[in-house]
């Protein structure tokens, strides 16, 4: 009995000693941990030194879902001397030493200098330093003083100068992002982030790092042969966009057995075909982007053994053929981008099967047959973009049913008997963008009246007769920036539009008519106006020529213009192309001094042809007392039958060629003045609800 006694109380006292060293030791070990290393600390304080901070700096942070804020307010020595608990900051639980830092998005503007404090942090294991502004930075060699790094990122945060190759002997990365979110042109621009190695040595040192998993050089210089061989079987995740590359891409990369996303877009000159894929093994790609590139060749059939793709982006390849039946094995797939390629056959039924696809864009290409009825559960499109094609028939009734559609571009078919009052009792309210160029319709869509955020509307080259709908003319369209209803037969006068925000407007070849309409004053942002090939019988407003200070493309020809040219046009404005006819200035009723400026002042003589009551620069005709803006004796009569006579023959050919016109504007502005940023503006606008693939495959440590 008291040996049973004599048990019970050993082992009980055993299990209170037990749990009493438990608890001892998680006090040393916690007490441990917050004392970090003294020099490490020290580092770190000397590290912030170097920044300042501007929050207003990085708003792509908010894109990925991680708003910035500045991370090193929390270091400081005096109200925590525990560097472990500083944001951003992690250390070993065993030893205390810092072993990561992750300043991502901390609003971070400075120079980090090859003597910089940072280098000597040689426990540190992971080190995020994206998304910060270290502009005048190069990539020092120093970083790869840093033997334990697991985990490098550099990203968008303006680094520039030569990569250096101490990096790439890092044996033990497993991530490595030096990609960029500014192009890089020349290895010579300050800000370029770049490869100066021997042709190919680059991609060759990249063999030491076996261990990759995640490797991205988006919009890094590379500009050399492909050569790479022998990359880490372990990677999942190769963003090798915008850096030059050509030649041919070596297929083996497509069948690395890990390997979830490969983005090879913007490399133009950069040149291959899609294999044949394994149909017997699992295949983990879920993201290919081989957009804009010289890929060619046709889709092999294997490709429906891709079944956990989740977005194919092939627009602006060379790819030909048929698209693949298989194409409907893809249950996984949200993003289907084939446009701009040399696809013929027929519309493939099988993507109706394709339940989970949100972003379907086949434009420019050679399709042709009718589009079937998209089924009830194909309820997660939102971009349709089938423009360009040769697809006949009707419009299905379905695509107008799907609850949440933002896109629709059907223009350019071989559309007929679209009855577009059938939908009319439909809400679009998340309808962005509708495009029905060409496509026979005869009717105003009614029911874009239900959009509440309508951006971009083109109606041009078809046949919709009479007014444009007072509904229409008297809303308020907050969000339209493109209203395009060009080369139809529209009558009657204009007299206002509630569209604020507009940069793109053409109503040209209709059969408009009355004053200029004196809302156009109102639009701060225009770009271009196109009202030519009308009935406008109005003089010039003066306030059009500073309402606008960004009117780059202004055609009026083709009308009854009468009076003088606004003399604003020569003040500070960005006009670079001004058409009142055919050749320019010809042919109207104006009258005048020329106004002079820059744009102005390069006009040559016969450009004014015609229009005998114009005077001044470069006219030889000295400017006396000035005319009055009426209208001469007889004017409406006299220009009557020359209108209409020219109308007609006019408006055919502007049906065949839809476009023409707008196009050798925006040729002529491209040539003088480069892409203009209103007109990135414009698509970026459309783009950034766009499908954004590469966005969306965020890079984390």
């Amino acid at each position: 009995m008291w040996r049973q006694i004599s048990f019970h109380s050993t082992l009980l006292l055993c299990l209170v000693l037990l749990q009493a060293h438990q608890v001892l030791t998680s006090i040393l070990l916690e007490d441990h941990h917050r004392r970090c290393h003294h020099d490490e600390r020290l580092a770190l304080l000397q590290f912030k030194k170097t920044f300042n901070t501007n929050a207003s700096f990085f708003a792509d942070c908010d894109f990925y879902g991680q708003p910035a804020y500045p991370k090193m307010i929390s270091w400081n020595a005096t109200s925590t001397k525990d560097c472990c608990k500083w944001d951003g900051v992690t250390c070993d639980k065993i030893t205390g030493h810092v072993i990561g830092l992750d300043l991502s998005c901390s609003c971070l503007q400075g120079v980090i200098r090859p003597n910089s404090s940072l280098f000597g942090i040689s426990y540190l294991q992971r080190l995020n330093l994206a998304q910060n502004d270290f502009t005048g930075s190069q990539i020092s060699p120093e970083f790869g003083s840093l033997r334990g790094l697991t985990h490098l990122n550099l990203s968008s945060s303006n680094f520039h100068g030569e990569i250096p190759s101490e990096i790439l002997h890092l044996s033990n990365l497993v991530l490595l992002d030096l990609s960029r979110t500014v192009g890089c042109f020349s290895p010579t621009e300050v800000s370029c982030t770049y490869v100066r190695n021997e042709p190919g040595n680059f991609q060759t040192k990249l063999q030491n790092l076996m261990n990759l998993r995640v490797l991205s050089l988006a919009r890094v210089e590379i500009s050399s042969k492909v050569t790479f061989i022998n990359l880490s079987s372990s990677l999942t995740y190769l963003d090798l966009s915008s850096n030059g590359l050509f030649g041919n891409f070596p297929s083996n990369v497509f069948h690395l057995p890990d390997l979830q996303v490969l983005l090879l877009h913007s490399n133009t000159n950069l040149a291959g075909a899609l294999p044949k894929f394994n149909c017997t093994s699992s295949n983990s790609l879920k993201h290919l982007d081989l957009s804009s590139t010289s890929f060619s060749g046709v889709l092999p059939d294997s490709i429906g053994c891709l079944d956990s793709l989740n977005s194919l982006d092939l627009e602006e390849c060379k790819f030909s053929g048929a698209i693949p039946e298989s194409i409907s094995n893809l249950i996984e797939l949200t993003i289907l981008d084939l446009n701009s390629n040399f696809l013929v056959g027929q519309f493939p039924i099988s993507l109706h099967n394709l339940t989970l696809l949100s972003y379907l864009d086949l434009s420019n290409n050679q399709l042709k047959g009718q589009i079937q009825d998209f089924k009830s559960r194909s309820l997660t499109l939102t971009w349709i973009n089938l423009s360009h094609n040769k697809l006949t028939g009707s419009i299905p009734r379905s695509i107008f049913t799907l609850p949440d559609i933002f896109y629709v571009d059907l223009s350019s078919n071989s559309f007929h008997g679209i009855e577009l009052n059938k939908f009319s009792n439909i809400s679009y309210r998340n309808l962005y963008y509708l495009g029905l160029s060409s496509c026979g319709i005869r009717e105003f869509p009614d029911f874009v009246r239900n959009s509440k955020f309508l951006g971009g509307l083109d109606l041009s080259c078809n046949e919709i007769h009479g007014r444009i709908p007072t509904w229409f003319i008297s809303k308020e369209w907050d969000d339209l920036e493109y209203l395009n209803v060009s080369r139809n037969f529209l009558t009657s006068t204009v007299d206002q539009l509630s569209c604020k925000n507009i940069m793109f407007l053409d109503m040209s070849s209709n059969f408009l008519q009355g004053q200029l309409p004196s809302s156009l004053c109102n639009f701060s942002f225009l770009k271009i106006l196109d009202l030519s090939n009308n009935d406008f019988v109005s003089t010039i407003p003066q306030c059009l020529g500073n309402s606008s200070n960004q009117l780059n493309v202004m055609h009026l020809g083709n009308n009854r213009l009468f009076g003088s040219i606004p003399t604003t046009f020569s003040e500070d404005n960005m006009l670079y192309i001004l058409i009142l006819n055919d050749n320019q200035l010809e042919e109207n009723r104006l009258l005048g001094r020329i106004p002079r400026g820059r744009h102005f002042d390069t006009f040559e003589n016969n450009s004014y042809g015609g229009n005998l009551a114009l005077c001044g620069f470069p006219l030889t005709k000295d400017c006396g007392v000035s005319h009055s803006p009426s209208p001469p004796l007889g004017f409406e009569e006299e220009y009557e039958s020359d209108f209409f006579d020219g109308f007609t023959w006019k408006a055919v050919l502007l049906g065949y060629g839809c476009g023409l016109v707008l196009g050798l504007a925006m040729g002529c502005l491209m040539f003088l003045i480069g892409k203009p940023r209103w007109f990135i503006h414009i698509v970026d606008r459309t783009c950034n609800l766009r499908k954004r693939p590469r966005k969306w495959i965020h890079i984390g440590t």
